[in-house]
């Protein structure tokens, strides 16, 4: 789809440019941590002074490369926004009208409004391809510099991560990806019968049929606030998971490094540190998990898109 919009090229350089950030801000975050809590033990005034100045030029610097590189971003989304929905109406008005008659009037509009949105969403809404990415990266580089810290406490924090990620990717996310299917084609039915009751109101009224299309928009309207109800479990449910292996995740790494500072193997620092580290590895792993779910759901949309435009 990329190619199509004429944006391939400059998305995949802005993309390398962004996946680096919250690795970045991870490592910044977890060395500050490190150096100011051991400058505390060692009442060291004057290092600790230096660490913070640095501290603070770091988050300067990345504040600024992040808002920079967002801002060509958002600029280039919202091109692409515009320019899909030109390309569904330039292949609507060339396509020939018995192609045309496979697809309601309805399923028509869903597909060149929410579902394009959808399909370009992928490529720039929060939790899809971006984040994807970016919480591979900072997973990778957050667990290689816990691993030569700890390879102790990176196996416990891994043994809380595995399961979250197996229970939300193979189990949670097919049930939300069937349910967002069902959800499209019945947004489709019911935006086709709203269609129908405006365009041909004086047939339906003149056949007394009003009351009967009203019923069958009511039906096809709780049938689909049934599925985004379900859809709502599901949500729930992933949501659970989270401060259920969160939670007890980190009181394990606390009383793990509590024991191994009392036996003088692990510095309180370097414990903070570790804290830090797992604080990137853990959202990470969240990324990766949400943006794959809503990929998932938003390729639903994409499909149906490029049934259109080839």
């Amino acid at each position: 789809m990329l190619k199509e919009l004429g944006v391939k090229r400059k998305y995949l350089i802005l993309l390398i440019f962004r996946i680096p950030f919250e690795a970045l801000r991870t490592i910044v975050n977890s060395v500050f941590l490190q150096k100011a809590f051991t400058a505390v033990d060692f009442f060291d005034e004057k290092k600790l002074s230096l660490v913070c100045v640095m501290f603070f030029i770091e988050c300067a610097f990345l504040f600024a490369y992040n808002g920079t590189v967002w801002r060509v971003f958002g600029t280039m989304y919202a091109h692409m926004q515009g320019k899909i929905k030109q390309i569904i109406m330039e292949n609507l008005v060339q396509k020939p009208m018995e192609e045309l008659e496979n697809h309601s009037s309805g399923d028509i509009l869903v597909r060149a409004d929410t579902d394009a949105q959808k399909a370009v969403g992928i490529f720039g809404e929060p939790f899809n391809l971006v984040f994807l990415l970016n919480g591979f990266f900072n997973l990778i580089s957050s667990s290689i510099l816990m691993i030569l810290v700890s390879p102790k406490l990176f196996l416990l924090v891994i043994a809380f991560v595995i399961p979250h990620v197996c229970l939300s990717t193979f189990v949670i996310a097919p049930m939300q990806y069937k349910i967002q299917s069902k959800i499209q084609k019945k947004a489709a039915e019911l935006t086709d019968l709203f269609t129908s009751y405006i365009n041909m109101e004086e047939i339906i009224h003149l056949y007394n049929a009003s009351d009967f299309l009203k019923r069958k928009m009511e039906i096809k309207n709780n049938e689909l606030k049934k599925l985004n109800v379900q859809k709502a479990v599901y949500s729930a449910a992933g949501q659970f998971l989270m401060p259920l292996f969160g939670l007890s995740g980190y009181l394990v790494i606390m009383l793990t490094g509590g024991s191994m500072i009392a036996a003088g193997t692990l510095t309180y620092a370097t414990l903070l540190y570790v804290c830090q580290l797992r604080g990137g590895i853990l959202p990470a792993s969240i990324m990766i998990i949400n943006s794959a779910i809503n990929i998932k759901e938003n390729m639903v949309s994409m499909y149906r898109v490029q049934e259109i435009i080839k």
